[in-house]
């Protein structure tokens, strides 16, 4: 997305930013207010709030902080067998 539609962010990025318990929380609210299925929080979603992985706030989501030897925070991507960096 960031590439190909010119975004600042990718939307794995976004929920990271943004919280993924956020994310959760704002599913779980639409969900109970529309009883729409489609509004409810993907399984995903559920299990990273339940391993404690809420995005930058915890410094692990779908992506993880790493530090350079300068000391820099950098993100790359937490999620089994992936490699690329935000």
């Amino acid at each position: 997305m960031k590439l190909g539609a010119s975004h600042p962010m990718g939307p794995l990025e976004l929920l990271d930013f943004v919280g993924i318990d956020v994310a959760d929380a704002i599913g779980e609210a639409l969900y109970a207010d529309t009883t729409d299925p489609a509004h409810r929080p993907p399984g995903r979603i559920k299990q990273l709030v339940g391993e404690g992985r809420l995005g930058r706030k915890s410094g692990r989501g779908f992506y993880a902080t790493a530090r350079s030897s300068t000391g820099a925070a950098h993100w790359r991507c937490a999620l089994a067998g992936a490699s690329r960096e935000p």
